[in-house]
């Protein structure tokens, strides 16, 4: 059978991709990076960049914080936060509405949101706090996170360590013996009360 000339160079196409998608379909060779696929190259540099900088970028966050709570530990405090007056919420445990801050000699009112002592049976507690990195009294209110939490002091008391966007550093000590301080899902917020 003798092939006219346009049918003869349909099936020299036809056997020509056939070709093309047979070398689409193997599997790339990946020992060697000079047989890599460009785009593979440039995707598995994005995800290592992604990584690194992510890394680098919470190593640096947490030095920063720690670097503060050192600073702060090492030197007397700038002014002393007392809360005391609080309220009791079924599974809850006893929160804090509001407090004092005392810097500089003048005593301010202090609202407080997102902390509470999750002890059963607690009925009256008082938190004391040693604020320092405290500049100007506008760079205390704020939200605070826990930068360490759940450690003892003397007495069984609670002790939790908080900084906020400032870098304002408050150590709060529970004095009611065994009661342990917990902060809400967002950290706390202090702000100036009327």
């Amino acid at each position: 059978m003798s092939l006219t000339g346009a049918r003869r160079i349909r099936l020299e196409r036809a056997y020509a991709d056939d070709e093309v998608d047979r070398r689409r379909r193997e599997p790339v060779q990946c020992f060697d990076r000079a047989e890599m696929r460009p785009y593979h190259k440039s995707r598995v540099r994005r995800l290592v960049m992604r990584r690194l900088v992510i890394g680098v970028l919470a190593v640096g966050g947490l030095v920063a914080a720690l670097a503060g709570l050192a600073v702060a530990q090492g030197k007397e405090a700038d002014a002393t936060l007392t809360l005391s007056d609080g309220s009791v919420a079924v599974g809850i445990g006893f929160s804090w509405g509001k407090g004092t801050l005392s810097y500089q000699g003048k005593m301010y009112p202090v609202k407080v949101e997102g902390l509470s002592v999750g002890e059963v049976g607690v009925t009256r507690a008082t938190v004391k706090g040693d604020v320092s990195n405290l500049a100007k009294l506008e760079d205390f209110w704020g939200n605070y996170v826990a930068v360490s939490a759940g450690a003892t002091a003397a007495g069984g008391a609670g002790v939790t360590v908080m900084m906020n966007q400032n870098g304002v550093v408050i150590e709060m000590t529970s004095t009611t013996q065994g009661a342990s301080l917990k902060l809400g899902a967002e950290g706390i917020r202090l702000t100036r009360a009327n």
